[in-house]
């Protein structure tokens, strides 16, 4: 049986003050904070082995553990000929691009 420490996803930390002045009411709203505690992850769609253009289609996915959070957007990394990895897209909502 594996042991779990810290918060887990989806866990919500509930918060309120009360703050007084005079004979105002004296309650804030409650702020809702959910922890993420896992990574999200990535992957891109599998290609040929070959691409016979210079331009051509790739796309990607990604998921999170966090039940609404989800993935904002995504920063996707390119490297030609083995070459050093470099951004193509940077923090895009996109899921495909040539």
């Amino acid at each position: 049986m594996s042991q779990h420490y810290g918060p887990r996803t989806g866990a919500e930390i509930p918060n309120y003050a009360e703050v007084i002045f005079g004979i105002n009411p004296n309650l804030t709203n409650t702020v809702r904070n959910v922890i993420d505690a896992g990574a999200p992850s990535g992957a891109v769609a599998r290609l040929g082995a070959e691409q016979h253009s210079e331009t051509f289609s790739v796309s990607w996915s990604g998921v999170d553990d966090a039940e609404g959070l989800g993935l904002p957007d995504y920063t996707v990394y390119v490297s030609a000929d083995d070459g050093p990895y470099r951004v193509c897209r940077d923090r895009t909502t996109l899921t495909e691009a040539a």
